[in-house]
């Protein structure tokens, strides 16, 4: 489950591997929370149906050498799954289901949909900008390297809880 360097494994939602496509920063995702990041097959599908990015995602996984795992592998995951699968999306229900169960992280931007159940349950969260963050005090990032990724999947149409690193660092950040 955990690994020595750094905790429970992350489930990728869909939303995340957006964002980082948008952001032009997909294969150095995995260097922020090295080898904790695992996808499920339902969101390897689920990105997989756009022709447009399933060579991005299946090179993303190649590369990066990303953990998958298997919904069908585990019953009690997967009867979670089918209770939750009537409320939210595939990807969510998927991820929730399986972190519930074996007590791993989700990595979600899509707190409107899982917010609830995650708190519920005592899943942790870490959204895109955590992401960010997480570079950002780790040095892998500059502030004006988050900013442009900021800027880049706005510019794209996706959703962020701000328009800087900074702003995120002291809305969000400082308050804990």
């Amino acid at each position: 489950m955990a690994d020595n360097k750094g905790g429970p494994k992350i489930l990728i939602d869909s939303d995340v591997i957006r964002h980082f496509i948008d952001g032009g920063k997909i294969l150095e995702m995995h260097k922020i929370f090295p080898r904790r990041l695992v996808i499920i097959d339902v969101v390897k599908k689920e990105l997989c149906r756009s022709k447009k990015i399933q060579p991005i995602v299946l090179n993303f996984i190649s590369f990066c050498r990303i953990e998958e795992v298997n919904l069908d592998d585990n019953y009690e995951a997967l009867t979670e799954y089918v209770k939750l699968i009537k409320t939210v999306g595939e990807g969510e229900a998927a991820c929730m289901a399986l972190a519930k169960v074996e007590n791993k992280y989700i990595a979600s931007s899509n707190l409107s949909d899982i917010k609830e159940y995650c708190i519920e349950n005592g899943i942790k969260i870490i959204t895109t900008m955590d992401f960010l963050y997480e570079a950002l005090m780790n040095q892998l990032y500059t502030d004006a390297e988050c900013d442009k990724f900021i800027n880049d999947v706005l510019a794209k149409g996706n959703r962020l809880p701000t328009r800087s690193i900074a702003e995120y660092v002291k809305n969000f950040k400082m308050k804990k």
